[in-house]
């Protein structure tokens, strides 16, 4: 949709799109008249922001500039200073952004995603410590004077029967 223009003089004039600075302004804009959460803006321009940092330290202006080994190292490098979380948080904008582009056809014909070719990087899954039986019983107990907590409990008795668990039966339970 956008191609390089050439004037008479042989001189090469990119797309405005082509810039990173304003393909991440018109992203933003783009997903401001979506209607998205302003937390949410806020969330893509900081986490863009980054991004255009490292890519400004490398000299890399336009987005046809970009290769998956480019992407690559900046995921590297936001592992030095970064949790996993953190580094697929800046990510995930990234990646968004770029299939946006792709799908607005705003980059010149031929223009390959880089993004394509990167895979988001991998989080850790750490177990949830579950909630003791004990305290669920308590909260239950606790909130007792509920109908819906009365019917939570009694899916909750049939759902574990078979354990060692025992719960206070209702006819025990008053309203205060």
């Amino acid at each position: 949709m956008f191609n390089l223009k050439t004037q008479d003089q042989g001189i090469n004039i990119l797309a405005q799109q082509d810039y990173l600075e304003v393909l991440i302004e018109s992203f933003l804009i783009d997903r401001k008249s979506q209607g998205l959460s302003p937390d949410t803006i806020d969330f893509y321009a900081k986490k863009l922001k980054y991004f255009l940092k490292y890519c400004e330290g490398q000299a890399l202006t336009q987005v046809s500039q970009l290769t998956t080994d480019m992407i690559r190292r900046y995921v590297l490098g936001l592992s030095e200073t970064h949790n996993p979380g953190g580094v697929h948080a800046c990510f995930r904008p990234l990646r968004t952004m770029l299939y946006w582009a792709e799908e607005e056809q705003i980059m010149p014909d031929g223009w390959k995603n880089p993004i394509r070719r990167v895979k988001a990087p991998r989080l850790p899954i750490e177990p949830i410590e579950p909630i003791q039986i004990e305290d669920l019983q308590l909260l239950c107990w606790l909130l007792r004077p509920s109908v819906g907590v009365l019917y939570f409990w009694q899916g909750f008795r049939t759902a574990i029967k078979a354990s060692r668990f025992t719960l206070p039966h209702k006819s025990g339970w008053t309203d205060e």
